[in-house]
């Protein structure tokens, strides 16, 4: 994504503000379910490796934004898949409905930190995010109408396209 100004927060989050991000690349669609499920089965000899490493998943303009070995990440992929890892409310998750294609929600972001370091990315900082995002409107609601049936498969839009 090329450098941009955008209004930070909407009409979701609160309060709003101008921000600006430098460039930046993205992948073209969300983690999906399948996609975490793989790293899962992964997950025990991704640890027995020593990983992640510290320092890794750093953004590249952010001094210290890497892994800190002092974080707290689940030791085994049974305990990361467990009632204390990737739950959530049965209204909103999508890692136990059965479609491997919906885009993987419910993690926290020291797993999210971690998959994208196994998958050899970064994790996008907030403004990033914020700025490749869509609102809740994937059902055709308003924005301010945040549903289960706002949450689309991944790859539905075209061409990956965010906002």
């Amino acid at each position: 994504m090329p450098n941009q100004s955008f209004t930070l927060g909407g009409q979701v989050e609160t309060p709003t503000a101008e921000a600006t991000v430098s460039g930046f690349e993205l992948d073209k669609y969300e983690v999906t379910v399948g996609r975490f499920r793989a790293f899962i089965a992964g997950y025990d000899a991704w640890r027995s490796a020593a990983h992640p490493a510290p320092g890794a998943g750093a953004h590249p303009l952010i001094p210290d934004s890497g892994w800190r070995p002092e974080w707290s990440l689940f030791e085994t992929a049974a305990e990361l898949e467990s009632e204390a890892g990737i739950q959530c409310s049965s209204l909103s998750q999508t890692f136990t409905v059965g479609s491997a294609e919906l885009p993987v929600n419910c993690v926290t972001w020291l797993e999210a930190f971690a998959f994208c370091i196994s998958d050899r990315a970064r994790l996008p900082t907030e403004t990033e995010w914020e700025a490749a995002a869509y609102d809740c409107t994937g059902d055709g609601s308003a924005a301010q109408d945040c549903a289960i049936t706002d949450v689309l498969d991944v790859g539905s839009k075209a061409a990956g396209a965010g906002r």
